[in-house]
Order: C-alpha cells, then sequence, then structure tokens
C-alpha cells in the first residue's frame, strides 16, 4: 500500500460526507477536504522518481541556470518564457524539486483561476477533488513540464475567450512561448 493511501482516503471521506454543501460548515470542510486532497498529490507527484520528460528538462534546466541571461534567451531554440522560467527558478537552487514544484505550483494556481472564471467556489472544490482522485492532468503537467504550463495559458485562454473578453487571446498567443506544440 502506498504511504499517501491513508491521509487521501481520509480527506476523500470528509469529502463524501460534506458533498451535499447545504451549510456554510458543510462547504467549508468540503473546500479544505478538496485542497487537502489535491496537496496529498501534489506532494507525492512532485517527490517521485524523476525519469522521462522530466528528466530531460531537468537536463537542460541545469544547464540554463548557469547562463547568463541573455545567452538563456536563446539556448538550443528553447521557448523563450519556458527558458526564462527555467532561468529564474535556477537561480534559488538546483534541486529539481524547485522546477517540478514551481511548475506544478503555477499549473495548479491557473487551473484554480480558470475554473473560478467558470464555477463557484463549492463547484470549484469539488472539481480539485475530482482532479486529485484521478491525477492524470496534474502527473502529465509534473511529466511534460513545458506541455502543462503552456496548457494552463490555453486553458485561461479559452475560458476569457468563451466569456467574450478580448484579453483571452492574449493568453492564446503566449502559450506557445511555453511550448511551441501550442500553435
Amino acid at each position: 500500500m502506498h504511504p499517501i493511501l491513508i491521509p487521501y482516503a481520509l480527506t476523500a471521506l470528509l469529502v463524501a460526507f460534506n458533498a451535499g454543501g447545504r451549510t456554510t460548515q458543510e462547504r467549508t470542510a468540503l473546500w479544505l477536504a478538496a485542497w487537502g486532497a489535491l496537496l496529498i498529490v501534489l506532494w507525492a507527484i512532485i517527490f517521485r522518481t524523476i525519469a522521462s520528460d522530466t528528466a530531460r528538462y531537468y537536463a537542460a534546466f541545469l544547464i540554463i541556470r548557469d547562463l547568463p541571461f541573455t545567452e538563456m534567451l536563446t539556448y538550443r531554440g528553447e521557448n523563450v518564457l519556458f527558458a526564462s522560467f527555467n532561468w529564474t527558478i535556477g537561480q534559488l537552487g538546483e534541486n529539481v524539486r524547485w522546477l517540478t514544484g514551481s511548475t506544478v505550483l503555477v499549473v495548479v494556481v491557473a487551473l484554480f483561476y480558470a475554473l473560478r472564471q467558470m464555477f463557484t467556489p463549492y463547484q470549484t472544490s469539488l472539481l480539485l477533488f475530482i482532479y486529485s482522485a484521478y491525477p492524470y492532468l496534474i502527473g502529465f503537467i509534473a511529466s511534460g513540464l513545458k506541455q502543462g504550463l503552456s496548457l494552463a495559458f490555453l486553458l485561461i485562454g479559452f475560458i476569457l475567450l468563451y466569456q467574450r473578453r478580448k484579453v483571452g487571446w492574449v493568453w492564446l498567443l503566449v502559450a506557445p512561448l511555453w511550448h511551441s506544440g501550442s500553435w
């Protein structure tokens, strides 16, 4: 049994018991439990064994963090925002957890912002719990760092356009600066 299963199961029970959301206390308990479940999953993902795309991104991160700022901007054709993000995070330290943790943090905050544009805090809490119950998206973000950051910007852009807010185009145009697959 995985060590995070017990705390995750306890937060899942809190969500289940408070999913009705009839009172303020139930809604608050759901909100806390949903964020608790999400934090448990994020902890497990950030501190997992590094492999695949993340290992490749980490190798580039170690090089980018030591480059002068102007050289970093043109490093091997890296996407300019992702290279800048790597360089900035790299100034704080070289541990892979800095890179994966900060990426996941940015994407989860963007996901929360995007969901809050469309849903109430109560509905957003339920959705966050659902994301934690099947953490494919979060796992993808922590593995394909560039793709996750780009996806977050695309999500915000599409929601803003859905709301007929023209600033959504800015978010859509910035997304490829994280990962060129967004074009």
